[in-house]
């Protein structure tokens, strides 16, 4: 039976968003499961955390490469002025290009932890750490994160150095869940 309820001013519907954004925030974590062709595998997007980012970073490029075109139209008219306006064409065409490479870093990058190992994208270049190779790691969530300390670091075979998710890139739901699986699967691997 469906019941009727009078319009209100919008208190009340506002008073129950916030209580369920507040229920939505206090909510168990719950893992989701991706299936792939290969196993099943959780994979753990940046893009989430880092839009704003990533969106400035695009609305930077964009704009810088905007001034580098300008610079190149004013040559013909001012020909005394030629070098300084290659020279600043060249920077910010520089700072256009570098600008859309962090933009495109912010939106793709990914972790994914499977039965295989961990494919770890960051930007264009993927890094592909098997189990075997995966010496030591450390997942910090946002209680334990230094100033300068990365979110999640591992430490690879035959890697001279480790490798390391940026701060800010997961949530903290993303890294208590990221956490648990390394357990679970570093356990596994290593019982076996």
């Amino acid at each position: 039976m469906s019941e009727s309820h009078q319009l209100s001013d919008g208190k009340s519907l506002a008073i129950a968003i916030t209580e369920a954004s507040v229920a939505w925030d206090k909510r168990p974590v719950e893992r989701i499961s991706v299936a792939t062709q290969e196993d099943n595998a959780e994979t753990f997007y940046f893009a989430a955390q880092q839009w704003k980012y990533g969106g400035l970073w695009l609305v930077q490029g964009f704009a810088s490469l905007a001034i580098a075109v300008y610079f190149i139209a004013q040559i013909p008219g001012v020909p005394r002025v030629t070098n300084q306006l290659l020279i600043c064409d060249a920077f910010m065409s520089g700072l256009g290009v570098f600008g859309l490479w962090k933009a495109v870093q912010s939106l793709i990058s990914n972790l994914r932890v499977s039965e295989t190992g961990i494919p770890y994208q960051c930007c264009f270049t993927t890094h592909r750490i098997r189990w075997d190779e995966l010496q030591n790691w450390v997942v910090r969530t946002k209680t334990e994160q230094g100033i300068h300390l990365p979110s999640v670091e591992f430490e690879v075979k035959g890697l001279p150095r480790r490798l390391e998710v940026p701060r800010g890139s997961l949530s903290n739901r993303d890294l208590v869940v990221l956490q648990s699986l390394l357990k679970e699967k570093s356990i596994k691997y290593h019982q076996a």
